[in-house]
């Protein structure tokens, strides 16, 4: 083999070592650019909970129905009240309170500071929001449909009520 083939050979080799390195690279970046993608989505649920339970917990009567996006993973969310808060009278306690596609019992009393969880096959986040409230129920859970929440918000005075939609 002649040496200007050998020469060619070894520069072939080189770039296509170099090739690999830099799709390597770029599919690393891109994956996590889509899991910060996936964080933000998240943070701006949180954000955006607990704006609209913080602002309609002070509008006493009024009913508003909010539709969130469900960040990439995210299929429930679930809020859950201490028991000892839990609001209502027997007859008062017709509601629904779904059932939990989860089960969030153990995260509860894993985190009993928390009243909101994000759920996907397992706890993804949770968080505290004041003045929440789930009605008669200690808990209630909403799954995704369609990559969105809908949730309607019941300003009761001093907090905010959570109802499904469909209520």
């Amino acid at each position: 083999m002649p040496r200007a083939q050998v020469n060619q050979a070894i520069i072939y080799i080189f770039a296509a070592i170099m090739i690999i390195i830099i799709l390597g690279f770029g599919y690393k970046s891109l994956a996590g650019a889509r899991e910060s993608l996936d964080i933000v989505q998240l943070v701006k649920l949180q954000d955006d909970l607990s704006r609209n339970i913080k602002t309609m917990s002070s509008e006493f009567g009024s009913f508003r129905k909010f539709s969130y996006a469900a960040p990439q993973g995210v299929t429930t969310v679930c809020f859950a009240e201490d028991p000892s808060e839990v609001s209502g009278f027997p007859l008062d306690c017709a509601e629904p309170c779904g059932v939990a596609s989860v089960p969030i019992g153990p995260y509860i009393e894993l985190e009993p500071d928390k009243n909101i969880f994000f759920f996907s096959t397992a706890l993804l986040k949770s968080m505290k929001i004041d003045k929440l409230s789930t009605g008669c129920c200690q808990r209630k859970c909403f799954d995704a449909v369609g990559g969105r929440f809908i949730l309607v918000l019941e300003g009761i005075g001093d907090r905010t009520k959570i109802k499904n939609a469909q209520e």
